[in-house]
Formats: C-alpha cells, sequence, structure tokens
C-alpha cells in the first residue's frame, strides 16, 4: 500500500469528522518527504508564563489551552482564532483505569470554522447557493494519558506497531533517527509491559442519552516523555443548552513483545489470549459561561 493511502487509512479512522483533511494530508505527505520542515515547538518558562497572565489577564490564559494550540498547529492561527472567541472551559479531572492515567485538561465550545468564516465573507448575492451545517457549534478538548505513577509500563498509541519508533508521530511526517528505539525496544530495557491506551469521545448526552445527530472526529499525539494525547471534536451540539454532559470511552490493553493483543480473543493460530482490557466511560459535565 502507497504511504499516501496508509495515512489516509489511519486519518480516516480519527479525523473522519474534520474538514478539509485532503490539505492536511498533502501537508504532512511534504514533511515526510523533507519538502517541507517540522515546525519546533516553543518552550516558555512556567515563571514568564505566570508574569504574562498578571500582566495582560484571563484572556491570555486562555490561549495557553492545549486544545488551542493543537487546533491553531493542525489547522492554522485562522481557526485557533475561532476557539479564542469560544467559551474555554477548564476541566483538570482524572481517571485511573489500570496503570494508566487520563486526564482530562479542557474542553473550548465554539462556532465550527466554517461558519466562522462564513459570517466575515460578503453576504452571498441572490440566488446563490449557500451550505448550512447540522449544528452551529462545536467541542473541542483534550485528554492527556501518562501511566499511573509508579507504573512500570510503556504507553502505545492505536495504529502504531511495537517496532516503530516511540515517540515520533510518523502518521504527521516526523522522521527518527536510524538508532531512535522503538517501543519494544523501550520495554525490553524497562523490563516493562506494554499498554496500548486509548481516549475517544461518543458524543454529548441529552437526558440520560447519547444525542442523535453529531458527528465526532479525533487525533492523537505521541510525545517523546512516553505520554499519549488525545485531542477531539464533536460536531452538530445543539445551541442554547445551559450544560453540556460529554462522554468519553477510554480504553487500555497489553501487548505482548510479539505484537498479539491480550484482549481475550483467539490469536492467528486460533489460540485463546488473556484478557486484559480495561475499559470505562467516562461522563464530565461543564458550563460554559454566559457571553455578554
Amino acid at each position: 500500500m502507497k504511504p499516501e493511502n496508509n495515512l489516509r487509512a489511519a486519518m480516516d479512522r480519527r479525523l473522519s469528522a474534520l474538514h478539509g483533511t485532503d490539505q492536511h494530508v498533502r501537508h504532512v505527505l511534504r514533511v515526510a518527504k523533507g519538502e517541507q520542515p517540522v515546525k519546533a515547538k516553543k518552550r516558555v518558562s512556567a515563571a514568564l508564563i505566570f508574569a504574562i497572565i498578571a500582566l495582560v489577564g484571563v484572556a491570555v490564559a486562555a490561549t495557553l489551552s492545549p486544545t488551542i494550540d493543537w487546533v491553531n498547529e493542525m489547522f492554522g492561527n485562522k481557526s485557533a482564532e475561532v476557539l479564542t472567541r469560544g467559551n474555554v472551559m477548564d476541566i483538570s479531572q482524572n481517571r485511573t483505569v489500570g496503570e494508566v492515567q487520563y486526564r482530562w485538561v479542557d474542553t473550548v465550545l465554539a462556532k465550527t470554522f466554517e461558519e466562522a468564516e462564513a459570517e466575515e465573507d460578503a453576504a452571498p448575492p441572490p440566488g446563490a447557493n449557500v451550505i448550512s451545517l447540522e449544528g452551529t457549534q462545536v467541542l473541542y478538548g483534550t485528554v492527556e494519558i501518562t501511566p499511573v505513577e509508579g507504573a512500570n509500563v510503556v504507553l502505545i498509541p492505536e495504529d502504531y506497531r511495537i517496532s516503530d519508533p516511540a515517540g515520533y508521530n510518523l502518521f504527521l511526517g516526523e522522521q527518527a533517527s536510524e538508532d531512535a528505539p522503538s517501543f519494544l525496544d523501550m520495554a525490553v530495557q524497562k523490563d516493562a509491559k506494554i499498554l496500548l491506551a486509548k481516549a475517544v469521545p461518543h458524543g454529548i448526552l441529552l437526558d440520560g442519552k447519547l444525542y442523535e445527530g453529531y458527528e465526532v472526529g479525533y487525533d492523537y499525539r505521541t510525545n517523546k516523555d512516553g505520554s499519549i494525547t488525545y485531542h477531539y471534536m464533536i460536531y452538530g451540539v445543539p445551541e442554547g443548552l445551559t450544560e453540556y454532559s460529554i462522554q468519553m470511552f477510554v480504553s487500555n490493553w497489553e501487548i505482548t513483545r510479539e505484537g498479539q493483543w491480550l484482549r481475550g480473543e483467539k490469536d492467528e493460530q486460533g489460540n485463546d489470549t488473556k484478557n486484559t482490557w480495561l475499559k470505562e466511560e467516562w461522563v464530565v459535565t461543564v458550563k460554559p459561561e454566559s457571553k455578554k
């Protein structure tokens, strides 16, 4: 299979609700081929961050949202500005599932990129075809995944093989050196188990039931410190609610050093495998502040 098709297949599973992914695929392929450099992330000291917040106020704090940072990196500054005009809601809640900790960092209620862009454009001429999006709001958000303190595990994201270099986002065009250790190498060095961990939103709840008519897309990053970061977008969120209950499916399971998933399913030889699959539905309710 061509690299373009591998990339498309992985992104289709993760970003089905996100618009404009063709452009993003081309960008990633240019990076992978060396035609466009990967942007280096700028690091700012904590002291400087707090000094800026003290001087400028809450507006700056909102720009430090990891969700807004992700949108800026993936879709550009113009799209990130849509979120800064939205409702940034800190969550900072933790959930432990086995040896894995999930931290729901924040969520942002804002308009779709397309709607915000349409509002900035001139009114269409009479008789023009205007595309109407189902749902005029989106919930964007971030979940960070780390091993529980003291746990001897190596986290691996979905779509990756244990032989892939650890901490490199191959589907985003990052290239590792030939001597970069793989997830398997890390596990052998630490004598640790390998756990595949996920945090995928199912949508929002209305009257205790999943609301129909929305779309969910997500993205993830494997990080150099061994953590995994998930980002999501829930399209079609109804307007006018005083609170939003988001349902997140968090799960993890062990992978053997031969690459076999241990989820109680049959292996290639038809033998039963150990079931290490841990999973929970996690619901968080957020209340957006009213905009004056």
